[in-house]
């Protein structure tokens, strides 16, 4: 039976409850309490600082949750979580191995390398800082604005906005696609 350390909370409760001179059943079965009350105390905290929602699913519901989850590498739970915030915070859901996060911990790593090549260069005598210093903002740069051009998409309406404000005869085509669309609904 391996010990466990002496500044650790188990220790400390085997030295409280007198259970270390007891032997090695007495000792088992004290850990085993002590687990079960740190698991109720832990679980106890936890439902305080988190909150718990119950959803029902049909069984159609539940057969593409889980194949989108499947899709995304994620659990059920998690996958509903991540797509209900990026609903409500009108950001892109992103897998956590998607292509753009692959990007932008490319984009981080360069950054990265570059600090690091400068800092090694500091005592040269070409002074390489004003180089690496503009690369460096350059990279900081792209990896900024992709998290804003993917990961805040910009609504139908703003995006109507601002082909309006650049291109004003656009008006028109908007005109004939809702009047063709109205006219094919009958609206």
């Amino acid at each position: 039976m391996k010990r466990p350390r002496k500044n650790s909370k188990l220790w400390q409760y085997l030295e409280a409850s007198g259970t270390l001179d007891l032997g090695p059943d007495k000792i088992l079965a004290a850990k085993e309490q002590f687990r079960k009350e740190y698991l109720k105390t832990y679980k106890d905290g936890y439902k305080t600082t988190h909150t718990h929602y119950n959803i029902a699913l049909t069984p159609k519901e539940k057969t593409k949750l889980v194949s989108l989850a499947k899709e995304h590498r994620l659990k059920p739970s998690s996958f509903l979580k991540y797509a209900a915030l990026s609903y409500c915070n009108q950001t892109f859901f992103r897998a956590p191995d998607s292509t753009l996060n692959i990007l932008l911990q490319t984009l981080l790593r360069t950054e990265t390398a570059i600090k690091t090549i400068a800092g090694k260069d500091k005592g040269s005598w070409y002074k390489p800082d004003r180089r690496y210093a503009e690369l460096e903002e350059t990279v900081h740069a792209m990896r900024d604005a992709l998290e804003e051009l993917y990961g805040n998409p910009v609504s139908l309406e703003m995006a109507i906005r601002q082909k309006l404000k650049q291109e004003p005869e656009y008006y028109k085509t908007i005109q004939t696609i809702l009047s063709d669309d109205s006219k094919k609904y009958g609206t």
